[in-house]
């Protein structure tokens, strides 16, 4: 996966990269095949680098703000005047964690359950984090 923060030239995709599948999944096998996944991430790769790569980011304060539309797992959900999506928080965080190399706490600010009709994420560097 490409790294949407980086700053600097993006490479472009090129099969040459998908790497060994058989001996990087000596257990999995064929049991879960990844191509479709390879060829849905390398050809929208450049696509949202382009779209998407320093335009939602501002790395001076570390904030940002991530809208999701039509999410396949929460979209229709029903009102409950709760936000219930935790694991995107949760996954969220972890994303953008690894790719800054900050620590970041991401919190859930509009919700399907809540009444929103999209999800909306709030992601900023965590000031109590050990340096």
């Amino acid at each position: 996966m490409f790294n949407i923060f980086q700053t600097g030239e993006v490479k472009n995709f090129s099969w040459n990269t998908k790497g060994n599948i058989p001996e990087g999944r000596k257990h999995l096998g064929d049991e879960m095949p990844v191509l479709m996944e390879r060829l849905l991430q390398y050809s929208l790769r450049n696509e949202l680098a382009d779209r998407f790569r320093d335009e939602k980011f501002v790395p001076i304060t570390g904030e940002m703000v991530l809208t999701v539309e039509e999410d396949l797992e929460c979209s229709g959900h029903p009102i409950t005047g709760d936000s219930v999506w935790n694991y995107e928080e949760g996954f969220l965080t972890g994303v953008i964690t690894a790719y800054t190399e900050k620590e970041y706490v991401v919190k859930e600010v509009d919700c399907w359950a809540s009444g929103s009709h999209v999800c909306r994420f709030e992601a900023m560097i965590d000031q109590q984090a050990k340096v």
